[in-house]
């Protein structure tokens, strides 16, 4: 089972969740992040459908995609690991691991 890179699963996650109720594309997702691609976005929304995290509804051969409150509640410790990557990518990104 190939997976997705934590970076842009997680930022998947946080755009989602950043617009919990409302339905979004990869391109949605793509649009609110300048670091995921539209094709690597798709991947991880269907990956996500899968999962039963987020629903998915499919209008004029397009996929929308919809976290709701209620998955976050069910599947908490998921998010929970997805807000410890957030906080390790945001390190990083900061520099602030700069130990030897």
């Amino acid at each position: 089972m190939s997976r997705l890179p934590a970076a842009a699963e997680t930022q998947t996650v946080t755009v989602l969740r950043a617009s919990t109720g409302r339905w979004m594309t990869a391109v949605d997702v793509h649009a609110r992040t300048s670091t995921v691609a539209v094709r690597t976005a798709r991947a991880a929304l269907a990956q996500l459908a899968r999962l039963g995290i987020v629903e998915c509804v499919t209008l004029n051969s397009s996929h929308h995609y919809r976290l709701t409150a209620a998955a976050i509640d069910e599947h908490a410790d998921y998010f929970n690991r997805i807000d410890q990557a957030a906080a390790v990518l945001t390190e990083r990104a900061s520099g602030a691991d700069t130990a030897v």
